[in-house]
């Protein structure tokens, strides 16, 4: 059994939303990077403290751990 994490942003009304991208539109930041998220949950935390650097953002966000087969 393989997982990995993603971010997910929670709204005011509790839903999971992906995150929205950040930065000029010829450049884009993707939160959960184009590969789909992080392989360890230190990785997905280290992003996430870069982005809350960069951006200075305020949603909360989930951290949720996706298994496969």
């Amino acid at each position: 059994m393989n997982s990995h994490f993603k971010w997910k942003e929670l709204t005011s009304d509790g839903l999971l939303k992906e995150p929205s991208n950040k930065g000029p539109y010829y450049e884009e930041d993707v939160l959960n990077g184009y590969g789909g998220g992080f392989a360890s949950q230190v990785l997905a935390e280290e992003a996430l403290s870069r982005w809350f650097k960069k951006y200075n953002t305020s949603p909360d966000f989930v951290l949720i751990e996706i298994f496969s087969k």
